[in-house]
């Protein structure tokens, strides 16, 4: 199972074979790192542009604009269909740099964090980096 999170405290220790009194020992901890990698969260790849352009487009409010730009072009109000344009490449480039302003913010506060967890070695607690 990889879903310890799920189960009660009782049961992880039991299918991980570890005492609850006693922990693991230093040697183990470092048997099982090595066996099956840190404790750690996958990392972001980073920032998918075309996500991140192609979601600009999502909003009812964008596609509504969109089509009234296509009906304008057919009924040839080139002037309608710039000024419609225009509103909606500024509303896109605008929700594309908020987007990656919060990206980069959060990526900042992940590389601040340090998590901290106690857990029994060796038959002490211990806090280390989680």
């Amino acid at each position: 199972m990889d879903q310890y999170y799920r189960l009660e405290a009782i049961e992880a220790l039991e299918q991980l074979n570890v005492d609850r009194e006693t922990g693991l020992s230093s040697a183990e901890a470092a048997k099982r790192r090595e066996q099956y990698g840190p404790n750690e969260l996958p990392r972001d790849e980073g920032i998918n542009w075309f996500q991140l352009i192609s979601g600009q487009f999502t909003d009812l409010m964008v596609i509504i604009l969109i089509i009234a730009a296509v009906i304008s072009a057919l009924l040839g109000e080139t002037t309608d269909v710039v000024v419609i344009l225009i509103i909606v490449a500024l509303n896109a480039a605008l929700g594309i740099y908020q987007e990656y302003q919060a990206e980069q913010a959060l990526a900042a506060l992940s590389a601040m964090q340090v998590p901290m967890v106690r857990v029994r070695r060796d038959n002490e607690v211990r806090q280390i980096s989680a």
